[in-house]
């Protein structure tokens, strides 16, 4: 995956990347559009395919790596572990009030529940899309400059603060939160995707992180 979009050259269309993105981001976030929970994949993954061609948004899909599980397991873990520290340090050091997450909000017959659980988990694989259509432009500019590694770093931390930024509405303008415990906490999503050589790595972090909370929250509504 990674190796390829340093010699890939940008398509022509690539412009219109930018709108896709955007359309993404406005079709989940802004509840104007129906299905707001396609619009991050549609977004995503049209961004990538315009960025570059088809054959990379599919090699960014391709089945993972033997032995990526543990990457996953280990992503995952770290995710917790940074999450927690950073929610410590906010609390306690810098006195940072924490808003829950809305989409925990889970209420109703349970098939409705189910349904919810079920949107919630297809929109986290479009923002693995979306966050991967401004990671891999990034990466490709970023390694005409510097080694591959500290190329990457560069894409990742990007991409993973403007992840955050999109949680800017739902955390209700809470900076820290979202830069922070949502934005660089998901760095490990994005060393999986790495590892992996396949953003299936990170979305499946993704999916199982959230379903740790929101499972529970989806039981007992």
């Amino acid at each position: 995956m990674l190796p390829g979009l340093e010699k890939t050259p940008f398509s022509k269309w690539a412009a219109l990347s930018i709108f896709l993105i955007a359309l993404g981001v406005y079709g989940t976030l802004s509840g104007v559009l129906p299905l707001s929970w396609i619009w991050f994949a549609v977004g995503g993954g049209g961004a990538i395919w315009c960025q570059f061609n088809f054959e990379t948004l599919k090699c960014s899909l391709a089945r993972m790596k033997p032995g990526s599980w543990k990457f996953i397991i280990l992503a995952l873990i770290l995710s917790y572990v940074t999450t927690t520290i950073a929610m410590i340090f906010g609390q306690f050091v810098l006195g940072i009030h924490f808003t829950a997450n809305a989409n925990g909000n889970f209420s109703g017959p349970m098939l409705g529940r189910i349904v919810d659980l079920l949107e919630l988990t297809f929109s986290l694989v479009g923002e693995e899309l979306i966050t991967a259509a401004v990671a891999f432009p990034l990466y490709h500019l970023a390694s005409k400059k510097l080694p591959a590694q500290w190329a990457w770093v560069v894409a990742s931390v990007v991409s993973s603060l403007l992840f955050g930024l999109m949680h800017f509405k739902i955390y209700h303008g809470n900076l820290y939160q979202c830069l922070v415990v949502i934005g660089l906490t998901r760095l490990p999503f994005n060393y999986a995707w790495r590892k992996a050589d396949s953003l299936w790595a990170g979305i499946i972090v993704h999916i199982i992180y959230d379903w740790i909370i929101f499972v529970p929250a989806m039981l007992t509504g």
